[in-house]
Order: C-alpha cells, then structure tokens, then sequence
C-alpha cells in the first residue's frame, strides 16, 4: 500500500478504537457489560423501569401479594424459576436508586392489610425470595418489616415453620441486615431468635451467623464493638432462654484465632 493510504487505515483504526473506548466507558455497566474479550449489550435502564413501574402498581393498587406468587406458582416449574430468578436479579441491581428505596419502605411499611405484610408471603419460597432481595434496596424497612411479622413468634413456630429454602433465604437476608448499621438492631434480634429457634446442622447457620458478630476483629458488621456488648445486655435482659446463645457470643469476642467470614456484603450509595 501506498505510505498515504497506510497511514490513513491507520489513523481510521485508532478512531475506531477512541469512539469504542468511549462508548464503553460511558455506558458499562449499564448497557454494556464487559465478560473477557466480548462486550454484551444489556438493557439494564429498561430493566429497572420495569421493575420500578412493579413496584408502583403494587404500592399503589389493592392487590394481594400472594395473589401474584399463587399465579406465579400455577405456571410450569421452568418458567417458575425463570420469573422469580430474574425479577430477584433486577431487584437487588435498584439498591443504590433512591426511588427503589423511598418504594421498597412503601411496599413494607403499610398497614396490616397490605400486599406483603403476612408471614404466609413471607414464608413462602418466592416470597422469601423476593424478602431477600429487596434486603439490598433498603435494609433498615426490610429489618423493621421481619421483626414486625415474625419477631414475636413463638420459638416452636419460629422451629417448626421456618426451615428449607425459606429458612436459608431469611438467615442470606439477616447476614445483610445485620452488616448495615441502620438495620442492625433490628436484624440482629431477629437472628437471636432464629438462632433459639435452631433447626439446621450447617456451617452458616443461625447460630454461626450471630456468633462471628461478636468477633473483636472481621464481625461481619458496621456496628462498633461497644454497640454489639450492648446488643448481649439486651437479651440478657429480654429472657433467660437467650442466656446459653448469649455466652456463646461473648466466647466469639474473646477467640484471636481461626476467624472465618463469609464474603463481605457490599454496599451501595443511594443515588
């Protein structure tokens, strides 16, 4: 090729590559998620407009929320687990949307006749499926909100009715709550009473999740160390079936070695 021509195929190349660095810096990770070499082109603004506009209609409308897992649950297995496993994705993707949070508070902090009020929901697999995703949109409503419902429970209920994927969804959920300082207080009573309540033999249990809260290095929480005494003094003082969990925790406080976490919870700004 001629010098000129060459050096014009060349020039033609670097643009190319400026006018795609800048695209992909300006919309990733919105539109255009990065995996290895390959750029997937996502509408992810759509996304959350949809899920935004759900969760309008629902705030805004009488409908019962197990009105919509029963109809959910009427449809085949495939499609159960292909609406539940999206519409959770594009929940937890809303944490940081400031409309995301002022609906989430909406959508649980309403009288007792609203949509996602009853334990039924709750302890439900896609309800506590949903439970726990919107954990991540505003943890301080969703902490209030399953203290509220199942909170004064009675421990053989609390036994007996939460286990399986519906228990494992809740204690994913808790370990959320009891991270972020402003659902804290409320999470951590709850995963008190859940951890009373035991009925699972696993590494991550409920009584192992509350237990490494108390560990004077890698908690797991925001919360100071002072703060979380406290929470001990708390259920010392609430009843004496928390005393045995309670002497647990304050062993965890003075372990210094093999401490082990499960990955850290992110968080995201509000925006």
């Amino acid at each position: 090729l001629h010098p000129r021509v060459r050096r014009q195929r060349q020039m033609c190349i670097r643009d190319r590559r400026s006018i795609a660095v800048r695209i992909v810096t300006k919309y990733h990770p919105t539109l255009i998620d990065i995996q290895g070499k390959w750029l997937y082109v996502r509408p992810f603004p759509l996304a959350v407009w949809l899920t935004a506009e759900w969760f309008k209609y629902v705030c805004n409308s009488r409908i019962h929320f197990n009105e919509l897992i029963e109809d959910i649950k009427k449809q085949p297995p495939s499609i159960q687990t292909a609406i539940s496993e999206g519409f959770c994705k594009h929940i937890q993707q809303m944490s940081g949307n400031k409309e995301a949070f002022k609906m989430v508070g909406q959508l649980v902090n309403a009288n007792i006749d609203h949509p996602f009020f009853d334990e039924e929901n709750l302890c439900s697999g896609l309800g506590s499926e949903l439970f726990l995703a919107m954990s991540t949109v505003n943890p301080a409503a969703i902490a209030t909100h399953l203290r509220r419902v199942l909170g004064y429970k009675d421990i053989d209920w609390l036994r007996e009715q939460v286990y399986g994927d519906v228990r494992r969804n809740i204690i994913w959920a808790l370990e959320r709550l009891c991270f972020a300082r402003e659902s804290y207080h409320d999470g951590v009573f709850m995963m008190a009473r859940l951890a009373v309540a035991e009925n699972e033999e696993i590494g991550n249990n409920a009584t192992a999740q509350l237990v490494q809260l108390f560990h004077i290095y890698l908690a797991g929480t925001e919360v100071n160390l002072k703060d979380r005494l406290a929470t001990l003094q708390g259920l010392i003082d609430e009843r004496e079936t928390y005393i045995p969990l309670t002497i647990r925790c304050f062993e965890a406080a003075l372990q210094l070695s093999l401490i082990h976490i499960s990955e850290p919870t992110r968080r995201t700004p509000i925006s």
